[in-house]
């Protein structure tokens, strides 16, 4: 997961790493710099419940977690509490 648009086009140019990833499981982009109001306001919404699916996946040993300095912002960094052993950083 990233929120930097360079990063996720590097990661996706990468063939190997993007590879790996998908075998793994999925890369997500979240953007929050859409002009309309209602769409930045849907999409905070979708990554409150998207944090909420992945702490309780991490809780019950069920997620990885890769990130590219996401982890290190806030709400993200309230990942890294429930599961630390899983969670990798590149």
């Amino acid at each position: 997961m990233t929120h930097d648009k360079k990063t996720f086009n590097d990661l996706k140019k990468n063939i190997v790493i993007f590879n790996a990833i998908k075998t793994l499981g999925n890369l997500k982009y979240f953007n929050f710099r859409n002009k309309n109001k209602f769409l930045n306001i849907f999409e905070k919404i979708k990554l409150v419940f998207f944090i909420f699916k992945i702490a309780i996946l991490s809780l019950r040993n069920k997620a990885t977690v890769i990130h590219f300095k996401l982890l290190n912002y806030w709400p993200w960094r309230i990942l890294s509490i429930f599961n630390k052993k899983r969670i990798f950083f590149f």
